[in-house]
């Protein structure tokens, strides 16, 4: 089952997503934030191709450099709005880009000023003794 999620944490927005199978002459995927309204806008691209120049530091979007992995990085993301992300499959059809359907649509994901409490165990790298968790909060 193809699948598109969103987590969040204070001021970040991680959305990820999975496919059952290889989509044929995928290049990448194009990340919109949807607003309640429906409004799309793709997520600010931060990492280049090989290859590309950027000697300007041009600030691009996915719609003009598609994400080519599974999970991106939302740091623009508003406090306190609720936004949905879309991801879309780009082909390459006939030496033209073309969005692939169907698009696959993350749950909506609110930031808030707030952090998660969650247990994590940190673990040191030379250990003379048993591990202990840590709770941090």
């Amino acid at each position: 089952m193809d699948k598109a999620i969103s987590t969040s944490h204070n001021d970040k927005v991680f959305p990820s997503w999975v496919y059952d199978q290889k989509i044929r002459d995928c290049l990448g995927f194009v990340v919109n934030r949807a607003d309640p309204v429906a409004r799309r806008t793709p997520l600010p691209a931060s990492v280049g191709f090989k290859g590309s120049n950027n000697t300007d530091w041009v600030h691009q979007d996915t719609a003009g450099r598609s994400v080519r992995k599974f999970s991106l990085r939302d740091f623009s993301a508003k406090r306190s709005a609720t936004h949905t992300r879309e991801i879309v499959a780009v082909i390459l059809s006939a030496d033209t880009l073309l969005p692939d359907l169907p698009r696959h649509i993350t749950d909506h994901v609110t930031l808030r000023p707030k952090r998660s409490f969650f247990p994590v165990c940190v673990t040191k790298a030379i250990s003379t003794g048993p591990m202990r968790p840590v709770l941090v909060s």
